[in-house]
């Protein structure tokens, strides 16, 4: 949104309320025609106490002027009166333009003119044009259902004044020739749903003054008050936001700055340590998903049409269909494409059993999505056969049916820092990278690779990319659909371990590293060395694990995820946990031992219950606790097949302690 040549009087805006000059009221014009009264309906049931002006514009007929201001009287807690000439117009108040009238403002009084056969059908472009002279940057236009072109040139004199401009989402409209014509003009700030407005305008009238001003500041005193917040957020929730893009950060501490009537981020900082309960709705507000069922109805065809088919038909009825929906807010998305597989199991006739896992960090928002219950107005985008079919009215609200309902697990997850979920044919993570910092963005990326199977599927949100990730082919380019092709070898610390404590999050490294200062020379013989022991362990058949005293993981190369017996809802990173209950006993005393001893210890053909067989496991571990070299202390385990795998007769007893242990 550009607001040329104004930005330093919307800065030294603060807080707008009964007490401020007219001259420095917001007023925002609604325009609309047939259709218009669902949508007025729609706004004005969001619209809180915001401190601005409502005028609503329309070319009807009286009886519906008369409906409209008993509705919306009925809708909105702000005081409805219809306009009068040379009324004041004041703050947290809806004017109706009275019947068979044009409606102008000047010096913030309305006032009223008969309608001329010349201008009946430019009603809200009568309005529009005096409001943009009258208001300028304080100027928002409207528009909403309505046949015909009112409205177009209003909303071109509001974007050249300053002002603000949101268009009905044409999809949503009865009558989208009003909308489309505004949208035509290339000024429309907002495409939303009406119920979506009133977030806009609190942002354009209250946020964005704030936002601005700390903004300025983030180099100075203002910065570490942020990472002071940040640190409070962690400490009270868990939740650490310190790798979140500083301009999101910013914004919605000054919504919530906004919201409190506050200014300054010291004074804002002093409320949250009276107020607690503030650090908490904070959170939340970082948290804040927007979604939708099949949103972005283009893309879903691709899935439709693509994806899924090539998901179901290349898996026996044996086998497990594992989807992760990443980021899954109020669990739209993943019913979504529960849907979708549902549908085409249905048309082939083939029963698969599917794993959705829905995964985020808002409990609360689990929680809603949990229960699969959405008003009408969520599903706006969902067709009338398949809200027949896939969902169940109650009580005025959608209930997901339970053939799709089951195919769904909700859990609490955190993408930043936790590992992955295993084996998946399809990861979903939808506008939730474009809140996050380049370095973490590639740390989500590279765990959702490693997460995939190879043939698997990446959908992300259509403004983000892949970034330098070289394993995907690209399916679809304009929604972001990409194809792994490509097994993941290797994850390392900065793949899944959690970011520091502190206020500045560390630069992530992976193990084995041997001095963060080299030269491009011991840099490139560092590469080289590297190569050259991955290349080795492939070729030997040998994995190698790091991992730290505490036995959790720090990196891994080779093909070490064929030794991990990986959990579905528990998340843990200590390598006892992640191999099989078997191989973990001997491993455990043996990396006892060499951390004890400080010495190398190796166990060859080892037994390994394998389902129905046996597989043998060769062990080296190898602790490099104490070399000056190296900055971190790490305890290296290579991992590899004795043997080929033998089947278990069915009345055999294995002995699984046979162990020859040496030194080398």
């Amino acid at each position: 949104m550009t607001n040329s040549g104004k930005s330093n009087e919307q800065k030294a805006f603060g807080k707008v309320g009964q007490s401020k000059a007219s001259k420095e009221l917001f007023v925002i014009g609604v325009g609309a025609s047939a259709g218009g009264l669902q949508a007025f309906k729609e706004l004005f049931s969001s619209v809180p106490n915001d401190s601005v002006a409502y005028v609503i514009v329309q070319h009807l007929s009286s009886q519906h002027v008369s409906m409209l201001t008993d509705m919306v009287a009925k809708q909105t807690i702000l005081q409805v009166v219809e306009a009068q000439n040379n009324m004041p117009v004041v703050t947290n108040k809806v004017y109706v333009i009275p019947n068979n009238k044009e409606l102008t403002v000047q010096n913030n009084h309305l006032f009223l003119s008969d309608k001329t056969n010349s201008n009946r059908s430019q009603t809200v472009d009568t309005f529009f044009k005096s409001l943009a002279a009258d208001k300028g940057f304080r100027a928002v236009g409207i528009v909403l259902s309505g046949t015909g072109i009112d409205g177009t040139e209003g909303v071109v004199a509001i974007k050249k004044a300053g002002g603000m401009v949101m268009v009905q989402d044409p999809n949503t409209a009865k009558f989208d020739a009003m909308p489309r014509n505004a949208i035509n003009t290339g000024y429309a700030d907002f495409i939303l749903t009406p119920e979506l407005m009133p977030t806009e305008i609190f942002n354009y009238v209250k946020v964005t003054p704030i936002a601005n001003g700390l903004t300025e500041q983030v180099n100075s005193k203002a910065e570490s008050n942020i990472f002071h917040i940040l640190d409070m957020i962690h400490e009270r929730t868990g939740i650490d936001f310190t790798n979140y893009k500083l301009p999101t950060i910013i914004r919605r501490i000054s919504r919530r700055m906004a919201f409190n009537n506050l200014n300054d981020l010291g004074d804002y900082l002093d409320y949250l340590n009276l107020h607690p309960q503030e650090v908490e709705t904070l959170s939340k507000d970082f948290l804040i998903g927007v979604t939708k069922f099949f949103r972005d109805h283009e893309a879903y065809e691709i899935l439709e049409n693509t994806v899924i088919p090539a998901l179901v038909d290349g898996k026996k009825v044996t086998e497990q269909l594992r989807i992760w929906v990443a980021g899954c807010s109020t669990g739209e998305e993943a019913y979504s494409i529960a849907i979708l597989i549902r549908e085409y199991m249905d048309k082939v006739k083939k029963e698969l059993e599917v794993k959705i896992f829905a995964s985020d960090i808002d409990r609360d928002a689990l929680d809603f999505a949990g229960k699969g219950l959405y008003l009408p107005n969520s599903l706006t985008d969902v067709s009338e056969e398949r809200l027949k079919e896939h969902f169940i009215k109650d009580e005025g609200k959608f209930r997901v049916c339970q053939r799709v309902r089951r195919m769904v697990i909700f859990a609490p997850h955190n993408v930043t820092n936790e590992p992955p979920f295993s084996r998946i044919d399809l990861v979903s993570c939808r506008n939730m990278l474009i809140y996050l910092n380049p370095a973490l963005q590639k740390k989500v990326i590279d765990k959702f690779h490693y997460a995939m199977l190879v043939g698997g599927y990446l959908f992300l949100g259509s403004s983000e990319s892949i970034g330098e990730q070289k394993s995907f082919d690209e399916i679809s380019k304009k929604w972001k659909i990409y194809r792994n092709m490509k097994p993941a070898y290797s994850f390392g610390i900065d793949t899944i371990a959690p970011a520091g404590p502190g206020k500045r999050p560390p630069v992530a490294t992976s193990v084995p590293c041997y001095s963060r200062d080299l030269s491009s020379k011991q840099l490139l013989q560092q590469s080289f060395h590297e190569l050259l022991n991955e290349t080795i362990l492939e070729e030997s058949g040998y994995a190698a694990v790091y991992i730290d005293e505490n036995y959790d993981v720090l990196h891994g190369t080779g093909k070490f995820k064929s030794f991990l017996d990986l959990p579905e809802h528990t998340f843990t990173f200590n390598l006892l946990k992640l191999v099989p209950s078997d191989l973990s006993a001997s491993l455990g005393t043996m990396l006892r031992k060499a951390i004890r001893n400080k010495e190398k210890t190796s166990t060859y053909g080892l037994p390994v219950r394998n389902g129905n067989s046996l597989r043998y496991i060769n062990i080296v571990v190898k602790p490099l606790l104490s070399e000056k070299k190296l900055y971190q202390k790490f305890v290296l385990v290579l991992l590899s097949e004795a043997q080929a795998q033998v089947p278990i007769e069915v009345n055999q007893t294995v002995a699984l302690v046979k162990v020859t242990t040496k030194d080398v």
